[in-house]
């Protein structure tokens, strides 16, 4: 699962990396720019829920190599790219491969590790997500400087085709849960379909919301609103739902997914500000600026693990706290950067961004996993991927907006080649202070995460018999509710005929 991982996170520090030199080969504008990350985010936002749900029917395994196998082809497509349009393109179909990749890994790691140690098995996926982290921006900075951009993809697509030979050597279907009980034809696919169109809508609405009129934003938030009301309205209905609103009963998963949702809506938009800063304003080639962007990912790896582990055992609650204040204080520190800002200043800053990340995610990944029975982990597992998803690209779009619209105000282009250029001194000015009140206005979203996370109880941890008791009850209520027979009744059929 690790493996399967490390590429798909690689991809988002490495394609950070990489974008303002994709951005002077199409000569692109920095809104255009954005696009490359946010059209990945988007795609994954829409597909990670159905794709979840359908992973529980259909098997983790299958799941898990089929996903494997469609990102490497979009890679390998974002590898041969020759415009802007067909690179968009390619990473979207890069993000429905890592939708089911994200969906399942996380799934089978809470499956495979007991109840008692699944904060140990989500901190280790963390340090595996740190590890790829530092790898992304150090070898794509080597790359893109040495080979040029298009050798990341290749990387990324090789790297991937491997992970999925070895999973289907080693995954055990057995052990990581195979298909549940049901039919892919009572599958909720109008809910999915729902859910996907609404996302989709509403991340692209936020996107474009400074560069279209009122008149088409405001009926697109609108529109967003009323599919959301539409998915609720049909998923508390039917019997056997896509995705279970019952669990928002919980207050443990409530808290912790509101949680996840502010801390990274507060802490993404310096992945993708900080390469245009370090590369536009500072100078910096991208290999120079892969090692500058590693303690932000060290932090992270370190912590991740330690902070799952211990969480087991102290609860989840301290670590969230401490680690969204990390944060905060972190974007504030950010925030402060000016044209001349020295390294000294810069890496210190993210390496707390990094420790403070690596103390939060594990436990709080623990902590809403934990608050449903293992049959639902696929879906579950995806949505909570999705939260991060979703609260990155709308991030993205907002910090974006907020550095354009300043940009704009000064009366300069919001260009990224005008920004690199050595006599952009304007813009250079008018780019630092949109990233300013970016950060500040992001840090204030950080301090309300520090408020759910102090409301995030600490999962009830029961045995592995217990969770699996729990689990054969709560498939036979599901065959029921679908109409399906039970193992019981199976049986009887059987031995009567």
């Amino acid at each position: 699962m690790a493996l399967g991982l490390f590429f798909g996170v690689m991809d988002f520090g490495g394609t950070g990396v990489a974008i303002p030199t994709i951005a002077d080969e199409f000569g692109l504008a920095l809104g255009k720019a954005s696009l490359i990350a946010l059209g990945f985010a988007i795609a994954i936002s829409a597909v990670l829920l159905p794709v979840g749900g359908l992973s529980d029917l259909v098997g983790r395994k299958r799941s898990f190599i089929a996903g494997g196998v469609i990102y490497a082809l979009g890679a390998a497509g974002a590898a041969a790219a020759p415009d802007i349009s067909f690179l968009v393109a390619a990473r979207i179909v890069s993000a429905i491969g890592a939708a089911i990749v994200m969906a399942n890994g996380m799934a089978i790691v809470a499956v495979v590790f007991p109840p008692e140690e699944r904060g140990k098995g989500m901190g280790l996926i963390a340090s595996a997500v740190g590890l790829a982290a530092i790898a992304g921006p150090l070898v794509a900075g080597q790359m893109v400087d040495g080979l040029g951009w298009r050798s990341f993809f290749v990387l990324l697509a090789i790297g991937t085709g491997v992970s999925v030979v070895w999973a289907a050597i080693i995954l055990d279907e057995e052990k990581i849960g195979g298909p549940r009980t049901g039919s892919i034809r009572n599958y909720d696919w109008t809910g999915a379909l729902i859910s996907a169109v609404g996302l989709t809508v509403l991340i692209l609405a936020a996107t474009f919301s400074t560069d279209l009129s009122p008149f088409i934003i405001g009926p697109a938030f609108g529109l967003t609103a009323i599919l959301l009301y539409l998915f609720i309205w049909r998923e508390s209905r039917i019997a056997v739902p896509m995705f279970d609103l019952g669990m928002f009963k919980n207050a443990q998963f409530s808290w912790a997914i509101t949680a996840r949702f502010l801390g990274f809506v507060g802490s993404s938009p310096w992945f993708f500000l900080m390469p245009f800063y370090l590369q536009g304003v500072r100078g910096y080639s991208p290999s120079e600026m892969g090692p500058i962007l590693i303690p932000g990912a060290i932090g992270f790896a370190i912590m991740g693990s330690i902070s799952g582990r211990l969480s087991d055992k102290l609860g989840v609650k301290p670590f969230t706290v401490i680690g969204l204040t990390l944060v905060t204080i972190s974007g504030l520190v950010l925030a402060s950067l000016n044209e001349e800002s020295e390294l000294y200043i810069i890496m210190p800053a993210l390496l707390v961004t990094g420790l403070g990340m690596g103390l939060w995610v594990a436990p709080n990944m623990s902590a809403a996993i934990g608050a449903v029975q293992s049959q639902s982990f696929g879906v579950v597992s995806a949505f909570i991927n999705l939260v991060r998803n979703t609260a990155s690209a709308i991030s993205i779009a907002v910090a974006t907006a907020i550095v354009v619209g300043v940009m704009t105000s000064n009366g300069v282009d919001a260009d990224l080649g005008a920004i690199k250029d050595g006599s952009g001194t304007e813009e250079k000015a008018a780019f630092v202070s949109g990233m300013r009140i970016a950060f500040i206005s992001f840090a204030g979203v950080s301090f309300f995460a520090i408020i759910a996370a102090m409301k995030t109880s600490n999962p009830v941890i029961t045995s592995r018999r217990e969770t699996e008791q729990s689990t054969a009850q709560s498939l036979a209520n599901a065959s029921i509710a679908s109409g399906l027979p039970t193992e019981s009744q199976s049986t009887t059929k059987s031995t009567g005929d």
